[in-house]
């Protein structure tokens, strides 16, 4: 802890970040709601594209591995 009345914070640079800068009003007027929106908005796309590639190509790779040790199995047995 801290002196009294000394603001607790995380450090950021040369300020102190606290929640009431933070929540401030004029902070959050000033932000541009709209357009950081529209930046996740035109984000989910490609998240979700990603995301199947990524799960479609670890299946496939799985399932080679599988039906190469079924087949290696089939011959062994043979």
């Amino acid at each position: 802890m801290g002196p009294p009345g000394r603001r607790r914070g995380r450090r950021v640079g040369s300020s102190t970040v606290t929640s009431e800068y933070v929540h401030h009003d004029d902070c959050v007027e000033s932000r541009d709601w709209p357009a950081l929106l529209a930046l996740l908005g035109g984000s989910l796309p490609f998240a979700v594209v990603g995301g199947a590639l990524y799960t479609s190509g670890a299946v496939s790779h799985r399932m080679s591995e599988h039906l190469a040790e079924v087949t290696r199995l089939d011959t062994a047995s043979v």
